[in-house]
């Protein structure tokens, strides 16, 4: 039999920083990049594989959990200027039967620097949906506090996620805790929910948490698994827990 050349899917858990509870799933498409080597590279814009984006909505609908998590997605440049995405959202949640207010789109700020029309209405689109938008790996590159403030006093965003350089500087102490303590509090002072990822140690999870971040992902956390082993996992947990 020759080598899969077909993604896989992959799942990584998010928690609540105040009680640890499981919140949301991240997606991840595991992706060959040659079909003779087979090597494989991880991605998050499963919105160019539509029967990938389905079959995710489909095990998070019906996962069993005690509560459904939201299922995040990443969205590339090219699909949030293409004028279809909202119409694909809203048919993948049809079919799935995921409720759209457990979907989360994440965007970079590529993505909304623009205020293309194309752009405004799909975000616009997406709040009238009832699914998130988050503005993701913020804090990588020169960050624009007014594209922030725009974008989430016009209602087009609901949350902003912390890129893993900044939460690995923590690691200084000192003044960095003080520049994220000032940066979640603005970011709660528009009304965005603050999530981190790239935690990987203890430490960092407990000064995310008194900095009064909310949620977070990372190694120390759980890191990817293919999706039924991970709902697997996520409902053993539950059950020891009840």
């Amino acid at each position: 039999m020759g080598e899969r050349t077909h993604a896989s899917l992959l799942f990584q858990p998010r928690y609540q920083l105040a009680d640890g509870g499981l919140v949301a799933i991240e997606a991840f498409a595991l992706r060959p990049r040659t079909a003779l080597h087979g090597a494989r590279e991880p991605g998050r814009d499963l919105g160019r594989d539509e029967a990938m984006l389905r079959h995710a909505g489909r095990l998070i609908a019906h996962a069993t959990l005690v509560s459904t998590p939201i299922l995040s997605l990443r969205v590339t440049e090219a699909q949030a200027a293409s004028g279809g995405l909202a119409r694909l959202i809203a048919d993948m949640l049809a079919e799935t039967g995921l409720p759209p207010s457990r979907l989360e789109l994440e965007f970079s700020e590529a993505c909304l620097q623009t205020d293309e029309p194309e752009l405004l209405y799909l975000l616009a689109a997406l709040a009238d949906l009832g699914v998130s938008a988050v503005l993701g790996g913020f804090g990588a590159h020169v960050s624009s506090l007014t594209l922030l403030r725009r974008r989430s006093l016009a209602g087009l965003l609901t949350g902003l996620k912390l890129h893993g350089l900044l939460v690995s500087d923590l690691d200084a102490g000192g003044a960095d805790d003080a520049f994220l303590g000032g940066l979640v509090a603005t970011a709660h002072a528009l009304g965005l929910l603050v999530i981190a990822e790239g935690v990987a140690c203890g430490s960092h999870e407990t000064r995310l948490r008194d900095a009064g971040c909310d949620q977070a992902l990372g190694p120390w956390l759980g890191g990817a698994q293919p999706a039924l082993d991970a709902i697997r996992t996520w409902r053993l947990e539950q059950d020891r827990a009840s």
